[in-house]
């Protein structure tokens, strides 16, 4: 039995996620060895082992309910400032108490909260974002602290550890970007900003901040991005703002080292994909 891993073969990604993408399986694909076999989405996957990489066809596969794990778990929601989860018919008094503390309010479809999701200031109306969440009556919307953040970073999670980290950074226009290793330490105030000179004691924030919730909650395989926000007290602190569970190669790498991310794959394989060489059915599992 094979691992599969996607290859969009439209070609619907930006140029330096491709490329990043093409640098992981590349890696994986030294890392593992015959295990690990391209695979083209331009049908449905039905092939009998687990399918790794981006997957267009997510809602219809396990791997949405993987993405939604995470935001059940009361660590996680601790980590993202304090979170409910309440029907769409309540959602709007929940964001005014959020308001009412000078906050605004991150709202997610539980059915897919990584792509439908809204980020909104103090005093915001939810009925203009239920179209865009696609909510009504009594489906369930995960609401937490939205703050003004930035230098946002990820951390990619194998087996409960970080494997690798990057800024939040879209270098659509020079995806070259991507091959210089100087810029994996390096950050961006916001996702299409220009890299600058990284914050030591920012970075060690944010990687502790990661490391505190892996303790509580050890994420098998993923993402945890973190953001810089502003404190009550005025000082700089580090703020959870997305965990995403997900298979190898289903979020983006940025300018997390490939190499690294890949090794690290393969040494927890059995935890990953624990039947991967047996005959029985495999089980990808997420706390």
């Amino acid at each position: 039995m094979k691992i599969h891993y996607n290859i969009p073969p439209l070609h619907q990604m930006e140029p330096d996620i491709r490329l990043a993408d093409a640098m992981l399986f590349a890696a994986l694909s030294s890392a593992l060895g015959e295990r690990i076999q391209p695979y083209s989405s331009l049908h449905a996957f039905r092939g009998d082992g687990p399918l790794w990489g981006p997957d267009p066809y997510e809602e219809r596969t396990a791997a949405m309910a993987l993405r939604r794990a995470p935001y059940h778990n009361a660590f996680v929601q601790e980590a993202l400032g304090g979170s409910v989860i309440v029907p769409a018919c309540k959602v709007q008094a929940e964001m005014d108490r959020l308001s009412r503390a000078g906050l605004g309010a991150a709202v997610r479809n539980m059915l897919d909260p990584s792509n439908r999701k809204r980020f909104l200031a103090p005093g915001s109306s939810f009925g203009i974002s239920q179209d865009h969440i696609r909510v009504n009556g009594t489906d369930p919307v995960l609401v937490h602290p939205n703050r003004d953040t930035h230098h946002e970073r990820r951390f990619l999670v194998v087996a409960g550890e970080i494997a690798g980290e990057s800024p939040l950074f879209f270098c659509g226009e020079d995806p070259a970007l991507l091959l210089d290793p100087a810029n994996r330490r390096r950050e961006a105030r916001t996702p299409w900003s220009e890299l600058e000179d990284a914050d030591p004691e920012r970075l060690a924030r944010q990687r502790e901040a990661v490391e505190r919730l892996l303790r509580d909650y050890p994420l098998v395989s993923g993402a945890i991005d973190v953001a810089s926000a502003e404190g009550p007290d005025g000082t700089e602190r580090a703020h959870v703002v997305e965990v995403t569970a997900a298979r190898p190669g289903g979020v983006d790498i940025f300018f997390a080292d490939p190499v690294v991310y890949a090794e690290t794959v393969a040494a927890h394989l059995a935890e990953l994909e624990p039947d991967v060489s047996g005959d029985d059915e495999l089980a990808f599992r997420s706390p």
